[in-house]
């Protein structure tokens, strides 16, 4: 384009070859120029954000190599992941338990050598002991639908309130099965002594209409191996007797003994951020006699919330002993 420019000045006016080579010296100086200006007014520029986007300077990460790397490495640290099943409950599952377990997963198993799958089970025990988890985790086993229900909720002072949501809750078992991946449904009714106690002359005629109507749906669903009902009470003594045949397998679910509350505890130390010694586990089972299941939860959880409230990252040791002290203390009041 320059060679053009000169061209037609050359054709159209006489110039002198000292005029051209000046010229083109000029040019030349501006071509440096220009050159130097993009150089610092836009490529440095442009590198120099590059490099700090994709290398971090140590001003903006006040943490060392090592420091980043641990705090990252803390942070993205995922807690336990949640379990199903059996493998969610920690401590020494009954071999009742495990045995209609397998019934549920595998009736024509047993159906094969003459033996009947029990239509029901009771669990008791003292409060706190597990019975609601065990019955939701045998249905989680064994890919069931579950349908968890109180006994109260089935107290109405309306006649007729009481029968009418019992034979609900045995016609949502069916729509259950039908919908589970095992074909089959597990009632749970928890404190079933607010139904199903013994009948005497004192009790409403509502209260008994509830209670008929819940053996009645026992008697029904027999032939329909779909169906399981599994119920809780912390004193089967005070159980109707007829209900309590209909259930025919009782399972104590005592309180933890030392082992099962270590595995007890360990598992719920996976649950939060500890990162002291692992020997606290030993001195909190020690510590923990006549503890339920429930309240060595209560226990881990105490010792998490201390460390929250001190707006620390993770719980100390300092933290157990301190929450077995005040789980100890309020047991006794």
């Amino acid at each position: 384009m320059i060679f053009a420019f000169f061209t037609i000045i050359a054709l159209a006016t006489p110039i002198s070859g000292g005029i051209i080579e000046s010229t083109l010296k000029e040019l030349s100086a501006w071509s440096e120029i220009n050159s130097v200006l993009r150089e610092k007014m836009l490529y440095a520029p442009c590198r120099e954000i590059y490099r700090e986007w994709s290398h971090p300077s140590k001003k903006e990460n006040p943490l060392s190599n090592e420091e980043s790397s641990a705090e990252e490495k803390r942070t993205n640290t995922p807690l336990a992941a949640p379990r199903r099943g059996f493998a969610a409950l920690a401590g020494t599952m009954p071999q009742d338990v495990l045995d209609v377990t397998e019934f549920i997963r595998d009736a024509e198993k047993f159906a094969r050598v003459g033996a009947r799958m029990p239509r029901g089970i009771l669990l008791w025990g003292p409060p706190g002991t597990g019975k609601t988890s065990i019955a939701r985790a045998i249905a989680e086993e064994v890919g069931a639908g579950f349908i968890a229900k109180s006994g109260s909720e089935f107290i109405n002072v309306y006649v007729g309130a009481g029968p009418a949501a019992i034979r609900e809750l045995f016609s949502q078992a069916r729509a259950a099965a039908d919908r589970s991946t095992a074909g089959k449904a597990i009632i749970f009714i928890d404190e079933i002594d607010a139904i199903g106690g013994k009948r005497e002359s004192e009790n409403s005629s509502e209260y008994r209409n509830t209670l008929n109507e819940l053996l009645n749906q026992f008697d029904g669903f027999h032939a329909d191996t779909r169906i399981f009902v599994i119920a809780a009470t912390n004193n089967p003594r005070q159980l109707d007797s007829a209900l309590l045949r209909r259930f025919e397998r009782h399972v104590e679910i005592p309180l933890p003994d030392e082992q099962s509350r270590r595995a007890i505890i360990a598992h719920y130390l996976a649950q939060i951020r500890y990162t002291g010694p692992a020997h606290i586990v030993d001195e909190l089972a020690a510590g923990s006699t006549g503890f339920s299941g429930d309240e060595l939860r209560t226990l881990v959880n105490e010792a998490a919330i201390a460390a929250a409230r001190t707006n620390r990252e993770s719980v100390s040791i300092e933290d157990c002993k301190a929450a077995l002290k005040k789980t100890v203390a309020r047991r006794k009041k």
